[in-house]
């Protein structure tokens, strides 16, 4: 006859022994910072964990000195950019990269202009993969560029695409940032972006080049919205139209999205 009492004894004995309290609460706080989409004091976080700010601003110090949070100011923390890089060697891992950098160099060859992926981490935009142009010369930026989301062509189209949750999340800081003009500007520029499944617009940041932009949203739950881009540059080379370009920018997104199911 088995004795319970002895089993439900030994497996607390287990849980005592292996259990890290310290570790545990430092995961919590990067699950916090990342839920929060926010920089958070070290009160703010305290307060979600039920502790004292002393405790709290240790564990905070060594996910600060490990890279995993970095400060802002004197007392507000936010996620870094570490888990990010964690996170794309995961997704690489299942593929990720190999489903989409294919259709990507397509892309390239096609239009001969480069094209890059880009994924959401945290407010920002960061490039997880690029594409290079067939042709001596073109635009591309390179793996790892990162920016706001409401400053970006691909990141507007992330963020028209992002469940309600996150992006009202998101938007509730974006508003924290600009004047009511720039708001009403974003809103319709996303408005627009879900009306006709893509955007272009003209590079606030080079002169002569246009941003073309469309989302990929994927049936898989554990990968969010993302988009695929090109920075078309106008030549005497040209071998497609920029209204060829984006055609052939939707189809090839059609076509990764039917894979990520």
């Amino acid at each position: 006859m088995i004795n319970n009492t002895n089993t439900v004894k030994k497996s607390t004995e287990i849980v005592q022994k292996y259990n890290a309290p310290a570790l545990s609460r430092g995961l919590k706080i990067l699950e916090i910072l990342t839920k929060k989409q926010t920089c958070l004091t070290s009160r703010q976080i305290a307060n979600e964990l039920n502790i004292n700010k002393g405790q709290t601003y240790r564990y905070l110090y060594v996910l600060s000195q490990s890279g995993y949070i970095e400060r802002q100011g004197s007392e507000m923390f936010k996620i870094s950019g570490k888990l990010f890089s964690l996170g794309i060697q995961y997704i690489d891992h299942h593929n990720f990269i190999n489903i989409v950098s294919p259709i990507m160099d397509d892309i390239a060859k096609n239009t001969c202009q480069s094209c890059h992926c880009t994924i959401r981490v945290g407010s920002k935009i960061v490039v997880i993969a690029v594409s290079n142009s067939p042709f001596q010369f073109g635009f591309s930026v390179k793996v790892g560029y990162s920016k706001e989301l409401e400053l970006s062509t691909s990141g507007k189209v992330i963020l028209a695409y992002l469940p309600d949750t996150y992006r009202n999340n998101l938007m509730k800081n974006i508003k924290q940032k600009y004047d009511t003009e720039f708001i009403k500007n974003l809103e319709n520029d996303l408005e627009t972006i879900r009306k006709n499944k893509y955007i272009i617009a003209n590079s606030t940041y080079v002169e002569g080049i246009l941003d073309m932009s469309v989302p990929i949203v994927p049936k898989i739950s554990n990968i969010e919205p993302f988009a695929i881009s090109i920075p078309f540059v106008s030549s005497s080379d040209n071998v497609c139209t920029k209204e060829d370009a984006v055609t052939i920018l939707i189809n090839k997104a059609k076509e990764i999205s039917k894979i990520l199911v």
